[in-house]
Order: C-alpha cells, then sequence, then structure tokens
C-alpha cells in the first residue's frame, strides 16, 4: 500500500512537515480543493485536486491545470476532505480498520 498526504485548506503545516512525511514514504500530495491554494504557496505540485472547486484560487487551478490530475465533484453530500479520503481509500493510498 503507498501513501499520502491530503492537504485540506485553511492553516496549513509548515513545509518541512510535508517535506518530512515525502521522505519517509508519503509520495502522494493529493489536495481539497482550496489546499492547492497552500500547494502553491509552498512550491508544491499536488498529484492530485479534489472538490467543488468553491475554494481553489484562479493561479492555483491555472499553475497546475496540466501537471495534477484534476477532479471536480459538485456533490454536495461529501465535504472535500471527505471526497480526498474516498479517493484515497479507493486508490489504496491508505486503508480503514
Amino acid at each position: 500500500m503507498k501513501k499520502c498526504i491530503i492537504l485540506a485548506n485553511g492553516k496549513p503545516p509548515k513545509k518541512s512537515i510535508i517535506t518530512f512525511f515525502q521522505r519517509r514514504g508519503y509520495k502522494k500530495l493529493i489536495c481539497a480543493d482550496g489546499g492547492s491554494n497552500s500547494a502553491l504557496h509552498m512550491k508544491l505540485v499536488p498529484d492530485v485536486i479534489i472538490g467543488d472547486f468553491d475554494s481553489i484560487s484562479s493561479n492555483a487551478l491555472k499553475e497546475f491545470k496540466y501537471v495534477s490530475k484534476i477532479i471536480q465533484i459538485k456533490r454536495q453530500n461529501d465535504t472535500d476532505v471527505e471526497k480526498c479520503l474516498k479517493y484515497a481509500i479507493k486508490n489504496n493510498l491508505m486503508k480503514l480498520y
């Protein structure tokens, strides 16, 4: 099983925390909608951006348009973080116990 980091909207962790986990095998970076704004600010490239896209900046969307997998899910039954968690489980990036 691979490991992933999910970066949500809100106050982001320091970039050093993300790189710490990346060095320990957490290779996939998944951004929940507005989390991509933080990724852009930290000069990190998400592998996947998932959400309803009500929080992503036009700059982040433009910057990551061709380098990240973009998955827009407009359904409001789940939060953007829940959408990322479901994606991670479905793609064997995490397990529920």
